[in-house]
């Protein structure tokens, strides 16, 4: 994947499980939207320590226009919040910015 290419991806996540968007080493990534079939918390971690940066919990479960900028090393995760406990699909885009 070259610099300037779309990242982009969408999976069926467990009830309280997490979509991890995490650049190989030596990439960064913008990413500019995550959406998803229920609640969702996204956190920014560093493998150590995650905090919670934003969270949807009314629908349409959708957050768009951010600019996230993440590494290899400080990277996001999207937490399935549903309070129906159930599995949905989560997902995002965005552009790579760095090799």
């Amino acid at each position: 994947m070259a610099v300037g290419d779309a990242v982009l991806a969408q999976s069926s996540i467990n009830w309280d499980e997490y979509l991890t968007i995490q650049p190989a080493s030596g990439d960064e990534y913008i990413i500019t939207n995550i959406w998803a079939e229920a609640e969702i918390e996204v956190y920014i971690s560093d493998g150590v320590k995650d905090v919670q940066i934003e969270e949807m919990l009314i629908y349409p479960f959708s957050l768009n226009g951010y600019k996230w900028i993440i590494s290899n090393s400080l990277y996001l995760k999207i937490k399935n919040a549903s309070s129906g406990a159930t599995n949905g699909y989560i997902g995002y885009s965005g552009i790579k910015i760095k090799d």
